[in-house]
């Protein structure tokens, strides 16, 4: 899903980069990829600062359920690429989360 387009499944790793890559152009804000229907299991970008001097900046989020409920992180980064890795870990099946990213979990109790 993303701002200019409804959720529609997809199997392709190339329609999520080419939404991805919009982003970094502008053409939309953010792009959220979840697993079924969206509820705990997401990963999201959008950009967060134009970087009309320093380069953009783009925020990511995910939440993956758990036993015990969902887990919420962030990261915030300059890097696209970072973001690209992210979003091919989660669409892999991999949880992509390391140690920059914050963890969030306490903002969505």
């Amino acid at each position: 899903m993303t701002d200019t387009e409804e959720a529609r499944p997809t199997q392709n790793w190339e329609d999520i980069g080419r939404a991805l890559a919009d982003v970094t152009s502008g053409k939309t804000e953010f792009v959220v990829l979840s697993k079924g229907e969206f509820g705990d299991d997401y990963i999201q970008t959008s950009l967060w600062n134009s970087g009309v001097i320093l380069r953009p900046s783009y925020v990511t989020e995910i939440s993956i359920s758990t036993d015990n409920g969902a887990r919420h992180y962030r990261l915030k980064t300059k890097d696209f690429n970072t973001i690209l890795n992210a979003f091919r870990a989660y669409f892999d099946g991999w949880d992509p989360v390391v140690t920059k990213w914050d963890d969030v979990t306490d903002e969505f109790e």
